[in-house]
């Protein structure tokens, strides 16, 4: 399910990256409970109900470079992004840096790489090079833990 491969240096950075991030969108909420209006709670609540298993389960299948799930992320990449612009810019507000904390600060910033539009830019910016690694004859060989 997870691959080994995912640690060799030949491996991918890109794949290796955008599976992480996939995989950090789909479970980050269990943990994290944004200060937000109900409305905006309520809603943000149901869209990370309905993405969360299909992030990490697309993030498995980046990392095992299946072309499948690399066009998966960036589908819900693309959603996720017009959800946070366009219907509901209010769910990006809760990314702020509301405490002087170090710790506060670090969080709040990693949640804005990671989870924010930037997260999804990233991804869609990285899906030309998804695309062609996972259609790599030499990356699919690497995957099946066959040598280069």
């Amino acid at each position: 399910m997870i691959p080994d491969e995912r640690m060799l240096p030949e491996y991918p950075w890109q794949v290796w990256l955008v599976g992480w991030l996939a995989i950090f969108k789909g479970v980050v909420w269990i943990a994290i409970s944004p200060n937000l209006p109900e409305p905006i709670l309520n809603m943000l609540g149901a869209k990370y109900l309905l993405c969360m298993v299909p992030f990490v389960v697309f993030g498995i299948g980046v990392w095992n470079m299946k072309k499948w799930a690399v066009w998966g992320v960036l589908l819900l990449s693309v959603i996720d992004l017009i959800f946070m612009i366009v219907l509901y810019p209010e769910s990006v507000s809760f990314m702020e840096v509301k405490g002087l904390g170090m710790l506060s600060t670090i969080i709040t910033i990693c949640l804005m790489i990671a989870n924010g539009p930037f997260g999804n830019v990233v991804v869609l910016a990285l899906g030309p090079n998804l695309v062609m690694a996972t259609g790599s004859e030499k990356n699919k060989k690497l995957i099946k833990g066959k040598t280069i």
